[in-house]
């Protein structure tokens, strides 16, 4: 994973820079370009504006060879020599010489360069044809690109009308000055470039362990885990998804953990349930074999109660698996709640009497009927009874009230005992928890009760929780949507 996230690092970061070096060469190569052409001097941008100023009054270039002879330059226009008007203009020149040599003087010391911009200056056209040159031999031909390239544009009006080359306005640069600056430029940008990848590869190498890291841990933790290690935790201290990924992996193995106790435990208490009447049975056979006990009706009592529980045992965990499952029938219909709990009680009346209990029933009326599995209500009931009946010190009552709450039929059954530690109410519903395991095993209790009455009411739709009554004893409440 390490590497593939630097190959993936690696690809943006030659991405990236591979269009930052693209974009930078072409803008340099641009604005070099730019910049040779604006590298003109002074003198040659003064001349350009004196010409522009010169067709704007005459609209035509033709007489324009007089703007390069004031220096006293020689016409080199198509004319030749003996052309009156190139003699006039040397004329001129001549007895303009002795009269102001000095101001001339002044003016070569003051306007020397755009003196060698008017000698040097070549004028062409807008089609690049060239009008005026120090060179006869440039007359009539047509300017090169590189020239057009490096003159100044003449224009009017955002018309082209003609350019401006001077041969000497960028002498003090060198032939290849473009070429080498460029070229600088090149090495520049690939230097940094080259400097970057490697800083980038640095930071991406650092970002990969902070990101692989975590990850890797909470692999080889996932792999304990999956072996078989509940007890494997990890403690990331990274970026924010990875500990909210460690604390959900926590959370799911402590979750495994509480689920394969539980299962041990149960595992531990069906062999323990089992053992123990097995055993009863077993003992009670071999006494009849080897001639201790008689073999009568009173010798095979011990076993069929024994088989009994056994046979209420093995019922009990079937209906507790199917309602977990979701996969438990009810054959739901209309059921009178009251007329329900009072059939279950006249079964207890027995058991009831033998510990001198009272009970107290309340009815709230009218109460709706519910649509519900009637013995599998009356199931819930007996479990509830019969955990009352145990726990309620002898010669108290049993308080029983049906009432409506709500969207619900609600039924509490409280009883008037030393009531449930406060480290065993959250566990009271477990399966074959014991808050005391021997007075539970003496009254042949199986440790399911309470789970399969809860298990039965969320079959229903409903719930069944157990607190402590603030005046003594406990409180289960038994609630079903009406």
């Amino acid at each position: 994973m390490r590497t593939r996230l630097l190959i993936a690092f690696l690809v943006v970061i030659i991405a990236a820079l591979g269009t930052v070096l693209l974009i930078s060469y072409y803008s340099t190569n641009v604005q070099v370009r730019g910049y040779v052409r604006r590298s003109m001097n002074e003198s040659s941008m003064m001349f350009a504006e004196e010409l522009n100023t010169y067709f704007h009054e005459k609209g035509t270039w033709a007489g324009v060879e007089m703007m390069f002879m004031e220096t006293g330059a020689e016409n080199t226009m198509m004319e030749d020599n003996s052309n009156p008007m190139g003699n006039q203009h040397q004329g001129q020149g001549a007895g303009q010489t002795q009269g102001q040599g000095a101001d001339q003087a002044q003016g070569q010391g003051a306007e020397g360069p755009l003196i060698s911009v008017r000698r040097n200056g070549i004028l062409a056209d807008e089609n690049g044809k060239v009008i005026y040159a120090n060179e006869p031999i440039r007359i009539g031909t047509y300017l090169t690109k590189a020239e057009r390239d490096a003159a100044i544009l003449l224009e009017q009006d955002g018309a082209l009308i003609g350019y401006l080359f001077v041969p000497g306005a960028l002498s003090s640069l060198p032939a290849n000055f473009e070429s080498q600056l460029m070229q600088k430029v090149q090495q520049a940008i690939l230097t940094a470039a080259l400097v970057s990848i490697l800083a980038a590869l640095l930071l991406a190498l650092v970002l990969t362990n902070l990101f692989v890291k975590p990850i890797r841990e909470l692999t080889e933790s996932a792999e304990s885990i999956a072996a078989g290690d509940f007890s494997e935790r990890v403690h990331i201290k990274s970026y924010p998804e990875a500990e909210r990924l460690g604390k959900t992996l926590n959370t799911m193995a402590a979750s495994l953990q509480s689920a394969e106790a539980k299962r041990q435990a149960l595992t531990a208490d069906i062999a323990h349930e089992l053992r123990n009447p097995l055993a009863v049975q077993r003992a009670q056979l071999e006494a009849l074999e080897d001639g201790v006990f008689p073999l009568d009706l009173n010798a095979l009592k011990p076993i069929h109660e024994q088989n009994a529980l056994l046979i209420r045992l093995v019922d009990d965990l079937r209906v507790l698996a199917l309602a977990e499952a979701g996969k438990l029938s009810l054959n739901k219909r209309p059921t009178d709640l009251r007329a329900l709990c009072q059939t279950t009680l006249q079964g207890f009346e027995a058991a009831f009497s033998a510990k001198n209990l009272q009970v107290d029933t309340r009815c709230e009326s009218p109460l709706p009927l519910v649509n519900v599995d009637p013995d599998r209500i009356q199931q819930i009931f007996h479990n509830l009874l019969m955990n009352a009946q145990r726990y309620t010190r002898q010669g108290t009552r049993i308080d029983i009230s049906i009432l409506q709450d709500g969207a619900f039929a609600r039924v509490d059954v409280r009883d008037h005992g030393d009531g449930i530690a406060s480290e065993d109410l959250p566990h009271i519903f477990d399966r074959f928890y014991r808050a005391d395991p021997s007075r539970e095993r003496e009254s042949g209790g199986t440790g399911l009760g309470l789970a399969i009455a809860r298990n039965l009411a969320e079959a229903h739709g409903g719930t069944l929780s157990a607190e402590n009554h603030p005046e003594g004893g406990a409180v289960f409440s038994l609630r079903l949507p009406i």
